[in-house]
C-alpha cells in the first residue's frame, strides 16, 4: 500500500480554509491509501543553528560537542527527513501568502533537505534521491493569475516545482483554488472550479497503488 504524507500549513479549520476543503475532497477518495497527517502549525521545527551542520545540507558528525537541547534538535531533523522519505506521495496544502506560501513550509523544507537523506551532494553537485515519488500541491489564493504571469506572481508554486524536481520528483500535479476573494468568483465558486482537477489527480494516484 502506498503511503501519503499530507502536509498542511494553514492553521485555519477546514470550514474556513478553501485549500483544506479541496484537499479533503481528494483525501476522501484515497481511503485505501495509508495517510499520515503533518500539520506544520502544530509541529516543532528546529531553528537551523550553524553548529548543526558541517556544510549547509550536511548534519555535523561532531555530535558529542553539542549540548542536550542541540542533540534533541539533530534527532528531530533526522526524524523529519526520515519520515518524509518513508512516504510515496506528498500532498502539500497551503494558502498563498505574499505571492508565496507561509514561512513554516519553507522552514520545514529547509529542515528536511539534507545530504544523504533527500539529496546527495558530491563536489558541489546535487543529486535528488526521491525518484518514484509523487507530489500534489494544493494552494488557495484570493486573486486569479493568468498562465503567463504565474511564474512572476506565484513564487510558491514556482519554488515547489523547482525544488521537488531537484529532489528527483518527476510526477508533480497542482490544484489552484483561485479568486477566493474576488467578487466575481468567491470561495464557493473557486472550490467548485477546482473540484474537477481533484478527480483527475485521484485517477492518476490510484494507478500508483
Amino acid at each position: 500500500m502506498k503511503k501519503i504524507l499530507l502536509i498542511t500549513v494553514d492553521a485555519k479549520p477546514k470550514e474556513l480554509s478553501t485549500a483544506k476543503t479541496v484537499s479533503q475532497k481528494l483525501i476522501q477518495l484515497l481511503d485505501e491509501f495509508e495517510i499520515t497527517n503533518l500539520d506544520l502549525s502544530k509541529e516543532y521545527l528546529p531553528e537551523l543553528n550553524y553548529r548543526y551542520f558541517s556544510k549547509r545540507a550536511t548534519l555535523t558528525e561532531n555530535y558529542q560537542s553539542l549540548n542536550e537541547a542541540e542533540k534533541k534538535d539533530i534527532k528531530r531533523l533526522n526524524y523529519l527527513a526520515d519520515e518524509f522519505i518513508l512516504h510515496d506521495i506528498y500532498i502539500i496544502v497551503t494558502p498563498m501568502w505574499g505571492i508565496s506560501f507561509p514561512y513554516k513550509l519553507k522552514h520545514y523544507l529547509d529542515c528536511i533537505v539534507l545530504d544523504n537523506k533527500l539529496i546527495k551532494v558530491t563536489d558541489g553537485k546535487i543529486k535528488g534521491l526521491l525518484k518514484h515519488k509523487s507530489l500534489v500541491y494544493i494552494q488557495s489564493s484570493g486573486g486569479k493569475y493568468s498562465k503567463f504571469y504565474k511564474r512572476y506572481n506565484n513564487h510558491g508554486l514556482t519554488y515547489i516545482n523547482d525544488l521537488f524536481k531537484l529532489l528527483g520528483v518527476k510526477k508533480i500535479d497542482t490544484i489552484l483554488i483561485e479568486g477566493t476573494e474576488m467578487r466575481e468568483i468567491g470561495a464557493d465558486r473557486a472550490i467548485l472550479q477546482a473540484t474537477p482537477k481533484v478527480t483527475k489527480i485521484f485517477n492518476k494516484l490510484v494507478k500508483l497503488k
